[in-house]
């Protein structure tokens, strides 16, 4: 598994926006593998949930996803509206309340190939409703991942 994910990397590092990032199939891995990520070059990690810690192995950063508006179990569109915003609010307070990291980031995860128009939509709202808002502020991957 570690020589796939290192050549995954290598073919990746190629391009000039490639980052060491490992984003588990199905947001799943087992915490074990961490600690081998930078021996073949990779220095972050993404699943889902909030994370236990920022940096879960030596040379590791952590920075996860706590929204998935895809309803997989379901339709296998979008969760809904109302769905969808319990996941942020909820990773929002937690952080407020220090129930999870105050200084994750709060990620929404994207499926692009399984959107539908009301995944679409959302994106558009929340995207729209954050940039105009004084205290909110969207992140690019290396700020995410490397603060």
């Amino acid at each position: 598994m570690l020589d796939e994910l290192a050549e995954g990397w290598r073919r990746i590092a190629v391009f000039d926006r490639g980052l060491p990032v490992m984003v588990a199939p199905w947001n799943r891995v087992d915490d074990g593998l961490f600690e081998s990520l930078p021996g073949i070059g990779l220095t972050a990690v993404s699943t889902m949930g909030p994370r236990d810690a920022a940096e879960p192995a030596a040379g590791v950063r952590r920075t996860n996803v706590h929204v998935d508006i895809v309803d997989w179990q379901g339709t296998g569109g979008f969760v809904g509206e109302s769905a969808a915003l319990d996941q942020f609010v909820g990773h929002l307070e937690a952080r407020r309340n220090g129930t999870a990291d105050r200084d994750e980031p709060t990620g929404l995860m994207t499926h692009h190939l399984y959107h539908d128009e009301g995944c679409w939509w959302f994106i558009a709202e929340v995207l729209g409703r954050t940039n105009a808002h004084p205290a909110a502020a969207w992140l690019d991957a290396s700020e995410a991942f490397w603060p």
